[in-house]
């Protein structure tokens, strides 16, 4: 409930600033608020701590949601835009939560609940720097068309 409860305030925010700021760097933001936040819950022992870390899920969560629809409205013609939010809702409901229940289900069971959380903050960690990469070639390559042009 803290966690669905706190992504309210930053929906809000998202709608009335969130056009001020690119989208990939947005989702390297939000992949290193996921980091920060399961690498602490991977540290945590006392639960009363994860329902305080849990409150980092409003700004990851969403931020991520809010910022991947935008960026997919944007990269998608209008003819495709509603195939592309459907294989944006499929792959995020359904393949991922179907790989992340598999693969952390074995994690979990091999080596318990804190390597889930490792192995999760790691993972993000790798797709911030990911967003982060694919956000510079793609500036470099539209400043190198503009160059082009004049």
């Amino acid at each position: 409930m803290v966690s669905a409860v706190s992504e309210i305030p930053v929906f809000f925010l998202l709608s009335k600033y969130g056009h001020r700021f690119k989208e990939l760097p947005l989702l390297a933001i939000c992949c290193l608020v996921y980091t920060l936040r399961f690498f602490l819950m991977s540290l945590v022992q006392n639960p009363m701590w994860g329902v305080a870390i849990q409150l980092l899920h409003s700004v990851s969560f969403g931020i991520f949601l809010f910022t991947a629809i935008r960026y997919i409205q944007r990269v998608v013609p209008d003819q495709f835009r509603a195939t592309g939010q459907a294989v944006f809702a499929v792959t995020w409901s359904g393949l991922a939560g179907l790989l992340s229940g598999l693969l952390g289900g074995w994690i979990f069971n091999r080596w318990g609940p804190h390597a889930v959380y490792r192995v999760g903050s790691a993972l993000a960690f790798v797709s911030a720097f990911g967003f982060l990469v694919l956000h510079t070639r793609l500036k470099s390559e539209i400043g190198g068309e503009l160059e082009g042009r004049s």
